[in-house]
């Protein structure tokens, strides 16, 4: 393979995986992108450490599902790629981050409105198995 070709088969890979943690973490990746425009509507800019500080996460999900947040308002011409700055959490080491900016604000109150926080017990995406000491019950129908 050359370069290109190398890159093309990385990007697909990346966009594959960002797909299946968004389509597992839905109401978490939506929470994140509320939370990425209403932190740029305030403060013109953000990154992922303002995604990942405003979004509560519970311990078993892995944050790299916020990954996916950006991609979807960047190709629907609300947001976009401004620069790099160095990543603020320490578990990060200061690695670059993607700095991102508001294209437009229209976009970005109206995708608010059509998408409004989701509660994860109506989504069937809370904890894969309940840790309350609720006991589930299967039960056949044939």
């Amino acid at each position: 393979m050359n370069a290109a070709a190398d890159f093309k088969v990385g990007r697909a890979r990346r966009d594959t995986a960002l797909n299946a943690l968004e389509s597992r973490r839905s109401v978490h990746v939506n929470r994140g992108r509320r939370t990425l425009l209403l932190h740029l509507l305030e403060h013109d800019t953000a990154t992922a450490d303002d995604v990942r500080a405003g979004v509560r996460l519970p311990d078993s999900i892995d944050p790299t599902c916020l990954g996916s947040v950006p991609g979807p308002l960047v190709k629907a011409g609300i947001i976009e790629r401004v620069g790099f700055v160095p990543c603020v959490r320490p578990e990060r080491h200061a690695a670059p981050t993607s700095l991102w900016g508001l294209v437009d604000r229209s976009k970005a109150g109206d995708w608010l409105q059509t998408h409004p926080d989701r509660d994860e017990a109506h989504t069937g995406q809370g904890e894969l198995f309940p840790t309350d000491g609720t006991i589930v019950r299967w039960t056949s129908h044939g």
